[in-house]
């Protein structure tokens, strides 16, 4: 099949930092509550960084958290210097030694539910880019994350478990963005 991915890229990706952070603290472990971003309550456990990881000028990364793993997927919660928070998601199986997706946003999650780092991409012959898969962190307000066509249906939807959400869309779905949804099942902010 000639299938071609084109990952959605928020900030910079771990090739272009050469990020290498290695081996986790005890299983389980929570930190404390001065650790927690506002608007992401679920704490994570702590990794231990391997390197410098360098978020632009002179901020660099000083505590790493992972928040969950998902279909062999790990997201990670990344606290900077300056005291604002980084968020990436990489390989479960290499344990933050390589990063596929990293970004830091000053809106996120205080005004903007979502951090979204999902896939899109498009399949020949038809070139039109849909969402392949729902992957990305979200605030505490977000109960669940979906993928909308052009039409407004939801023709996806998954829940929000620790403050992220990932998910694999069919080959015949054809959502177009993604959107927060709270308690209730109401929309949350614009689609994305």
């Amino acid at each position: 099949m000639y299938r071609r991915r084109v990952a959605t890229v928020v900030a910079v990706t771990a090739a272009s930092i050469g990020v290498v952070i290695v081996a986790a603290l005890a299983a389980g472990r929570v930190v404390s509550s001065a650790s927690a971003s506002p608007g992401i309550s679920w704490r994570g456990t702590p990794v231990k960084l391997g390197t410098r990881m360098f978020t632009g000028g002179n901020v660099r990364i000083v505590q790493a958290w992972l928040l969950a793993k998902r279909g062999g997927l790990a997201f990670y919660r990344l606290e900077r210097s300056d005291g604002r928070n980084c968020f990436a998601t990489g390989k479960a199986a290499d344990f933050l030694r390589r990063i596929n997706a990293f970004a830091c946003s000053d809106r996120f999650p205080e005004t903007q539910p979502l951090l979204d780092l999902s896939v899109i991409g498009a399949d020949r012959p038809e070139t039109s880019l849909r969402v392949i898969a729902l992957i990305g962190f979200a605030a505490d307000s977000v109960a669940s994350v979906g993928a909308v066509d052009d039409a407004g249906q939801i023709v996806a939807r998954t829940p929000v478990v620790h403050n992220v959400y990932m998910l694999h869309l069919g080959e015949d779905t054809r959502a177009k963005r993604v959107q927060a949804f709270g308690d209730s099942g109401a929309p949350l902010g614009a689609p994305r």
